[in-house]
This record gives C-alpha cells, structure tokens and sequence, in this order.
C-alpha cells in the first residue's frame, strides 16, 4: 500500500508530458495560477460588457424621454416656448407659439424675445426672471405681451 506522500510523487501524464514529484506539484500551481489570472480577464471583460449594456439602456431611455417631450412639446395647444434665461434666446417654439405670436420659426429663431419685442415691456421679462431665480417657477403669474402685428394681450403663468 502506498502512502499519500507516495502517491502524490507518483508519475502522471499532465498536458501530453509525463511528469513527476516536484515538476508535478510546479506544473499544478502554474495551471492554478493561470486559471486564476483568466478568471480575472474574463471577469473585468463581464463588468465592461455590463457597464457598456447599462450606458446603451440609459442612451436609449433618455431618446425616448426626448422623444416624449418633443412629441407633448410641439404638439400642445398652448404656445410654448424655450428660450435661455440669461438672454431670452429663442431655443424651440411650438406651432402654437408662432401662431399667437404671428412670426414664422426662422425669425423666432434667430432672435431673442426683447429683440422680437414679444414683451410688453423689457420690465415685464426682468419681472418674470425675478421670480423665477427667487421661487423656482412662475405660478399664476400674469405678464403682458406683444405680437408681431402690435397688438398686445396678457398671459397667465403655470
């Protein structure tokens, strides 16, 4: 009968090469240590896959939610506008928009809304930035505006 320290010398075919004794206990580590060191590359390639799959989803949640918006945006009865809070630069206007102001989208456009005087008065524009910056939104506000014809009409905020 053989001993466990015999058998663990005994000779043994590993990778198409015979080896025995030390060679074998030398071989069996670098394989442990290679399957170790694949672990760890097949690993880091599933967390790459992975966070690549989440940056596609998110991509592809936040087109659709621009695509919503859009779609509310422009389809809405109310005009709406975007424009930048510093200067008044017209971003995007709706159809509406253009139909109560009576301007066309290029020369919405181009223009910021004290340059297209869609304001009453510089005063009223000031006024609504005011109480933006200080509250956060505008609710049930009223301002006066103006459209491309002259004629002046009032409206109501949120």
């Amino acid at each position: 009968m053989t001993t466990r320290s015999e058998a663990s010398l005994a000779p043994e075919w590993i990778g198409g090469r015979h080896v025995s004794g030390r060679s074998k206990s030398r071989t069996q580590l670098a394989i442990f240590l290679s399957m170790g060191v694949f672990m760890s590359v097949v690993a880091e390639l599933y967390r790459r896959v992975r966070q690549r799959a989440a940056l596609y989803q998110q991509g592809l949640s936040l087109r659709e939610s621009e695509t919503r918006f859009s779609t509310v945006f422009h389809a809405n009865p109310i005009g709406m506008s975007i424009t930048r809070l510093a200067d008044g630069q017209y971003l995007d206007v709706n159809r509406s928009y253009l139909s109560l102001f009576g301007h066309t989208r290029e020369e919405v456009l181009r223009h910021t809304s004290l340059q297209l005087q869609t304001w009453a008065t510089p005063e009223d524009r000031e006024r609504l930035i005011r109480t933006l910056r200080e509250q956060g939104s505008a609710r049930n506000k009223e301002s006066r505006y103006r459209r491309k014809s002259g004629a002046a009409g009032a409206r109501r905020w949120g």
